[in-house]
């Protein structure tokens, strides 16, 4: 469960948890607990910390201890804590790593602080396999300006939506489930966070992981100046996550929260009984800074008894547009409090807030596209909606013959033509004087809106508008699939559209399809055939997949980014139409004409034939490459023509919508002028991709035939 604030996690939280946790040492879940209390300088050697002498064969303590071993680089002690500024250590989970390691099956835990001081560049924990890192959790490499929290498996990394504060520390909770064949990664949980397994759990990233390695230690490391803290190594959940007050109101994160507020919570939850209160809370303690809500330090308001239910104090009364923060400490008997972690919640806004922002439109030319925006304002709001321009000269719309509803909480602009196609958005007013601009939609004729034939010895899209190509080495024109057909070099050769008019494929983030015809022999692994970046969680690409020579339609920042692998290989020699479609809640994989299904190789059943997916691609400021991949930033393109296999291409083709079956089917069929079934009907016995008569007499020629064996007796 993520605060949207700073979350305030000192060693005390963790101490007190461990001295808890750690009663009963042989009935324990605890592989390791590290809080790096050693003197400032070297940690090559050290032994220190609780346990480390897991012996995961008999599930208990009775290796000998591990030590920290340094990897490479700068890696030191600073004030009890751990820094890593290009550099790594691992500590294994016992000194004899066979007994020691989790072999491909079992749950293990990470808990650990994290911090990105300076230079940020990448920095994660990751599960070790003796001499080998196998998972990362933590801030991968290559995001650009922003990053985000993702889990690595390799090849490629999933990206959450929770960015990276430099120098704020982060709770992480990681999890390598190898009986339920998932990763899975919290970002500051609270008490409220839960893990039943796989299928039922409150993480924040989640992703399939079918390794087969063993597990013996964990490494931190960083490339930039990250800061460690805290580290837990566990088997059960409840092992590392916070045992402090939980499920406030209001909630950390809630928004538009009213005025006049009573704080509620929950008491922290028994070590010893996670369905229980803890008993031996003697008294809750409430920290505010509702007096001064710029001031990030809180202030003791009030000491409430426990009475082993939720508890309420209040009211309060606050301001509008304020985000307050609180936070509730567990008194104990004879020992310190146990602290809790900061709440933050906003209240009612005076400006106007739009909760529903307008979607993206791609109609069919002459139809009428919709937008609009829901919006929550403590007084009557106002609209008026613009196309956008350059952000200076934008036009305001006014009703007329094509426009309607623009001084409405609903646009819609009929019979849509070409010149209609952009951005549109709303702005909303209201008596506080503070006008809020909506997100731009984009509206899209459906079309092709890129087309390479590659006939007349020219590189260019014919689709008047789309913009000019570009060559990269010297690819040179042969016979294709039809007429002409471009042939690139292994390593060498690629083209890519005009870098400054990247913006005219965004609205195939929304919807699209992407098709080539390719010829080739050579099977490799994500290779691409026609990509707009596609890498670092930015952008798609078709191309090939996990398997050598299958195919693949990769869409970031969707789930299931890398989606199913085609259902048979395309690096034969032969001619393929290789096509990928998206639609915001499903992609498809097409190969000659037909869709790519996923079938069970012990039954033989039909699994997926698509995967699911959500939201927009992730954006990118890069152009389409075709036969390669462009990488970098405006201005510093990397062109990566180590990842060009020597092929053949023609009939290059990007849709702004996802093209059905039959529309492929029937590209495929008009291409090589042989008739092809998209789909099996389910009673086509004679496999003529019809279901008729003849069907009807080769089922007739077996009724009621008995082919059952009866037993000998």
């Amino acid at each position: 469960m993520r605060q949207f604030g700073r979350l305030i996690m000192k060693k005390l939280v963790l101490g007190v948890m461990m001295s808890m946790c750690l009663v009963g040492v042989a009935n324990a879940e605890i592989i390791g607990v590290e809080n790096f209390e050693y003197p400032d300088g070297a940690v090559a050697g050290l032994d220190g910390g609780e346990l480390w002498m897991w012996n995961n064969l008999v599930q208990d303590h009775t290796n000998d201890k591990s030590a920290w071993e340094v990897l490479w680089g700068n890696v030191v002690l600073q004030g009890q804590s751990l820094y890593t500024h290009g550099g790594g250590a691992v500590r294994h989970y016992g000194s004899n790593l066979f007994d020691a390691a989790f072999r491909a099956s079992g749950v293990v835990y990470y808990s650990v602080l994290f911090t990105s001081v300076s230079g940020p560049d990448w920095g994660g924990i990751s599960g070790y396999d003796f001499d080998n890192e196998r998972i990362f959790f933590g801030m991968p490499g290559s995001q650009g300006d922003v990053k985000r929290f993702g889990v690595d498996q390799g090849p490629g990394y999933w990206l959450s939506d929770i960015p990276i504060e430099l120098g704020r520390e982060y709770h992480l909770i990681c999890a390598i489930d190898f009986d339920g064949d998932q990763v899975r990664m919290w970002v500051d949980p609270d008490a409220d966070d839960w893990d039943n397994g796989a299928a039922d759990n409150s993480a924040d990233i989640r992703r399939d992981y079918f390794g087969t390695n063993w597990n013996t230690g964990v490494r931190l490391a960083s490339g930039g100046n990250c800061k460690w803290d805290n580290l837990v190594v566990a088997t059960d959940f409840w092992d590392v996550v916070p045992k402090v007050a939980r499920n406030p109101y209001p909630a950390s994160g809630q928004k538009s929260v009213p005025l006049e507020v009573m704080l509620s919570w929950e008491p922290a939850l028994d070590p010893d009984d996670p369905e229980s209160p803890n008993p031996a809370i003697t008294a809750h303690r409430l920290y505010t800074n509702f007096d001064d809500p710029d001031d990030p330090n809180l202030y003791f308001v009030a000491e409430i008894p426990n009475t082993g239910e939720r508890v309420e104090y209040g009211p309060f009364s606050l301001a509008t547009d304020t985000i307050y923060s609180w936070r509730v400490d567990q008194a104990l008997p004879d020992v310190n409090d146990i602290s809790g972690a900061v709440w933050q919640f906003e209240t009612i806004l005076s400006v106007p807030v739009i909760e529903d922002q307008p979607p993206y439109q791609v109609v069919e030319q002459g139809e009428t596209a919709v937008f609009s925006v829901g919006v929550d304002s403590m007084s009557p709001p106002t609209y008026q909606w613009y196309k956008y321009v350059d952000g200076i000269d934008d036009i305001e719309l006014a009703d007329g013959a094509s426009i309607a509803g623009s001084q409405t909480d609903t646009l819609s602009i009929h019979n849509a033509q070409l010149d209609d196609e952009g951005a549109y958005y709303c702005v909303v007013s209201n008596a506080s004087g503070v006008p809020v601009p909506s997100e731009q939609a984009l509206l899209g004729i459906q079309r092709r809106i890129a087309y390479w034939p590659f006939e007349d010895n020219s590189v260019q899209s014919v689709v008047p508008g789309s913009p000019a190509t570009n060559v990269y080495g010297q690819p040179a024109f042969d016979s294709g699939a039809v007429g002409d057909a471009m042939v690139f070099r292994a390593g060498l050769d690629m083209l890519y559209t005009d870098p400054n008019e990247t913006s005219y494929f965004d609205i195939c983030n929304y919807s699209m399809s992407v098709a080539c015809w390719v010829k080739t022999t050579t099977a490799q692994t994500w290779n691409p055939f026609v990509a707009r970046h596609g890498e670092g969680n930015q952008g798609w690409q078709l191309r090939q997949g996990s398997m050598a020579g299958r195919p693949t339609f990769t869409t970031r920042q969707t789930g299931n980014d890398d989606g199913t692998r085609g259902n048979r290989t395309i690096a034969d020699g032969n001619w393929h139409y290789v096509v990928g479609t998206f639609d915001g809640s499903i992609k498809k994989l097409y190969i000659d004409g037909v869709l790519s299904r996923f079938y069970s190789v012990d039954t033989g059943q039909m699994l997926r034939d698509g995967d699911e997916v959500s939201g927009m691609i992730g954006k990118t400021e890069m152009p389409v490459a075709i036969a390669g991949r462009v990488t970098g930033e405006p201005g510093e393109l990397i062109f990566e023509y180590w990842n060009v296999v020597g092929a053949r291409y023609d009939e290059v083709e990007i849709y702004n919508y996802a093209l059905d079956a039959e529309t492929i089917a029937q590209n495929y069929a008009d291409i090589t002028g042989q008739s092809i079934c998209p789909e099996q009907p389910l009673y086509d016995l004679n496999n003529d991709c019809v279901v008729d008569l003849n069907d009807f007499a080769l089922l007739a020629s077996e009724w009621l035939m008995d082919s059952l064996l009866q037993p000998n007796l």
